[in-house]
C-alpha cells in the first residue's frame, strides 16, 4: 500500500462514525441505526474523504466503497454496530477499511436519532 493511500485509510477510519457528545433523551434500539448514512472526513491540508453507509437494522453495515478527494478509494467491509447502551444510546462497532481493521469504541446516535 503506498503511503498515500495507508494515509487516506487512516483519515478515514479515524473519523468513521464519530459520535455526538449529547446524551439521547429517548433510550436506542439497534434498529435505531438502520438506514443510509453519509460519513465524511476532512483533515488540515484541505483532503476529504467520504462513504454511502447502509446499515440494516441488525447492525450489518453493507459492504462499499470509500472516495477520498484525490481519486483513491478504499473497500469498507466487515462492518457491524453493537448496541452498547440503549438508555444513552451509544454503539461500538468494527469494520475493515482497505484491508485494516478499525474498532468503533463509541458511537453515540442524536437525540433524534437522525445522526451519530
Amino acid at each position: 500500500m503506498t503511503t498515500a493511500r495507508k494515509s487516506f485509510v487512516a483519515m478515514l477510519a479515524a473519523t468513521m462514525f464519530v459520535g455526538s457528545a449529547a446524551t439521547a433523551s429517548a433510550s436506542c434500539l439497534l434498529s435505531d441505526a438502520a438506514g443510509v448514512w453519509i460519513g465524511y472526513s476532512y483533515n488540515n491540508t484541505g483532503d476529504w474523504a467520504t462513504c454511502r453507509f447502509t446499515i440494516g437494522s441488525t447492525g450489518i453495515v453493507a459492504p462499499t466503497t470509500c472516495k477520498g478527494s484525490s481519486g483513491e478509494t478504499a473497500a469498507f467491509t466487515n462492518g457491524k454496530l453493537t448496541l452498547a447502551s440503549g438508555p444513552l444510546c451509544i454503539f461500538t462497532g468494527s469494520f475493515i477499511l482497505g484491508g485494516e481493521a478499525n474498532t468503533i469504541k463509541h458511537a453515540t446516535l442524536s437525540r433524534d436519532k437522525i445522526s451519530f
